[in-house]
């Protein structure tokens, strides 16, 4: 029988995004990080709620304030170009953070996605805006 896709979350690949996001923010504590991921809840988690689970962990680490937040988020693309990084499963908090975290913040988020997009699918993390903002976003994904 085939792995189940919830497995790909393994310690190595959450190490290699709290490295990551530590090359964007030196106050990215990335052992804490690692052990509020690997909580007592995580054994029972399915995939979709690993990744929520891992972007709640991810958003206790990074600033309280969006602006700053998604600039970190959004640099780990710029990391994933620079090293040529191989994508992995751990990406897809990055849509997942702007979908959990951004919907207040348009702009910012839109301009986050549109980055993000480009190596991981925001094709969850649009919907909240399309109900929210139906005519701003129906007018972006035109342009897109």
């Amino acid at each position: 029988m085939a792995e189940p896709f919830k497995n790909l979350f393994t310690p190595e690949v959450i190490t290699q995004l709290g490295n990551t996001i530590k090359q964007i923010s030196n106050n990215f504590n990335l052992e804490q990080f690692n052990t509020d991921v690997f909580n007592h809840e995580w054994e029972a988690l399915e995939l979709k709620g690993r990744m929520k689970h891992v972007t709640q962990k991810l958003h206790k680490q990074l600033p309280k304030d969006y602006n700053q937040a998604i600039d970190i988020i959004v640099g780990i693309t710029d990391i994933i170009e620079k090293e040529n990084t191989q994508m992995n499963i751990t990406h897809m908090v990055m849509p997942n953070y702007v979908e959990l975290y951004g919907v207040d913040h348009l702009q910012k988020s839109i301009a986050a996605m549109e980055k993000i997009t480009q190596f991981v699918s925001c094709e969850f993390a649009v919907r909240p805006y399309i109900i929210k903002y139906p005519k701003q976003m129906m007018k972006q994904m035109l342009q897109w």
